[in-house]
């Protein structure tokens, strides 16, 4: 039972009877208010990605769900009688444990299937330094050409999926698009022409990165890399399924260095070769961007190094990190000039503007801007140190304050 699918249908299906129910909360809920489900008798209570369903608005309906159910009961010989409660997920940050602690039995059992919260090595990651939207496009396109086989990509947002379903179509490529504008039937005929081989790409927001299970994806492409590790996870966990080999790739710029220390720590624990971008930005990360919810309340602080000067290729304009000595963009290799641009200071970026530190004077500019410990403030939004809480309604990247109006990562 769930939204989006006919009420009618389902309550038919409960009619027949039922030994088994797999639902949403909010449509479980629904029933039970209108009395037409009862879950009085019930054994098992099994919550499927526990992490997300405590961590994005659930726990209320969790709450009340439990309300319905019968309780736990120890008896005497050890064993429980009741409800028994399983929460399953790939990925379960120890303060969501925390939190599924008040819905568990105090002797309740933890297993753990390798390292919680990491991947395989059946997937092999690979990770490609694409900075704008034509060069992205482009690698896309030619990541389509050159690995054949079922492939599911990952946008940032609604608009890029469209865009990109245009832009793959034009190339004779067959595609469909998954995202949360999407009614669930056109969903359902996605993922069912998929899973027949009727189309060869879909183009998805994180709606797809969990629960999505064909046994065949060829290749994951991230054309927007996950801002938190955890999502990363989830979404290259749709390949190499079930013991299959897979491959993910994923393009990576600057806006991604919030996670490289994680993404260096995955991809060491599991074989995988580290690309010297994710090396470079590694020393300097922070961490996954918090989600507004439960883990909010403990934002990090930056803190700012120095780095070697970074460089322009003269040939292509690519910015290249200082460690490199030819330019990495696909397809050029020009050697590094000899004398360099000066060295920057490391920080956090906003709204695409340049690097910043609480001890550099602060660069601002009119369209994003950034700067150092609230020295001053850019005109529409960016980055900044540990001092001020935001007042932009456009957001970007801070210190240790609570975002404002516009989201971003701090």
């Amino acid at each position: 039972m769930y939204g989006g699918a006919g009420y009618r249908d389902q309550l038919d299906g409960l009619k027949r009877g039922c030994d088994i129910l797999v639902a949403t909360p909010g449509r479980l809920i629904d029933m039970i208010e209108k009395g037409n489900v009862d879950l009085k008798r019930i054994k098992f209570l099994v919550l499927d990605e526990a992490d997300r369903m405590l961590d994005m608005g659930f726990k209320s309906d969790i709450e009340r769900i439990l309300a319905e159910c019968p309780p736990p009961v120890k008896e005497a010989n050890g064993f429980n009688s009741g409800r028994q409660t399983l929460m399953f997920s790939a990925t379960f940050p120890k303060d969501i444990q925390a939190m599924a602690r008040e819905y568990l039995a105090e002797d309740h059992i933890f297993i753990q299937v390798g390292r919680c919260g990491s991947t395989t090595d059946l997937i092999k990651q690979e990770f490609i330094y694409a900075e704008g939207e034509d060069t992205k496009t482009e690698i896309l396109l030619d990541l389509l050409s050159k690995v054949p086989g079922k492939t599911l990509v990952f946008a940032q947002t609604k608009r890029d999926c469209d865009r990109l379903e245009r832009e793959i179509k034009k190339h004779r490529f067959r595609c469909m698009v998954m995202h949360s504008e999407k009614t669930q039937s056109s969903r359902e005929i996605a993922l069912k022409k998929f899973k027949a081989g009727e189309i060869q790409v879909i183009v998805a927001t994180d709606v797809a990165s969990r629960g999505l299970d064909v046994p065949d994806i060829a290749h994951v492409i991230n054309y927007d890399l996950a801002s938190h590790i955890d999502d990363y996870v989830h979404r290259i966990g749709r390949t190499g399924r079930a013991g299959n080999k897979g491959r993910a790739t994923s393009l990576y710029n600057r806006r991604n260095s919030n996670i490289a220390r994680e993404l260096k720590e995955l991809l060491m624990e599991n074989n995988q070769e580290i690309p010297d971008f994710v090396e470079q930005d590694s020393a300097y990360s922070t961490g996954s961007t918090f989600r507004a919810g439960s883990r909010a309340s403990e934002p990090k602080v930056y803190v700012q190094r120095e780095k070697p000067a970074d460089w322009d290729c003269p040939k292509c304009g690519q910015n290249n990190f200082g460690s490199r000595s030819v330019c990495f963009k696909t397809g050029c290799g020009t050697p590094r000039p000899s004398g360099s641009a000066q060295p920057r200071i490391t920080g956090s970026f906003g709204g695409g503007g340049d690097d910043w530190s609480a001890n550099t004077t602060p660069q601002v500019n009119t369209s994003s801007g950034s700067w150092g410990g609230g020295e001053s403030q850019p005109t529409t939004g960016g980055g900044w140190g540990a001092d001020p809480e935001p007042t932009s309604s456009f957001g970007g990247g801070w210190g240790a304050s609570e975002p404002g109006g516009g989201g971003g990562g701090w």
